[in-house]
């Protein structure tokens, strides 16, 4: 499991286009998504999480169609 700290190091990988995270994947409460990653991720699942706060603006994720979150009972709102 890794904190959603972390979670910055997959946002650099340019290639990214799906992002499928299992159960726990990441762990903590609070994911600030860095201002640069992230930029052809077009495709994102959340499974299970303790995820509480999620910040992020529009323009981190330009080309996001999809999102799916599962037994993310806990979080608030999806930015």
């Amino acid at each position: 499991m890794l904190d959603w700290g972390q979670m910055s190091i997959l946002g650099k990988l340019l290639g990214l286009e799906v992002l499928k995270l299992g159960d726990n994947a990441f762990v903590g409460e609070r994911w600030v998504t860095p201002v640069g990653g992230f930029v052809q991720l077009s495709v994102l699942q959340i499974g299970k999480t303790n995820l509480v706060h999620w910040e992020a603006v529009a323009h981190q994720f330009p080309l996001l169609r999809r999102v799916s979150m599962k037994y993310c009972e806990q979080l608030v709102a999806i930015p």
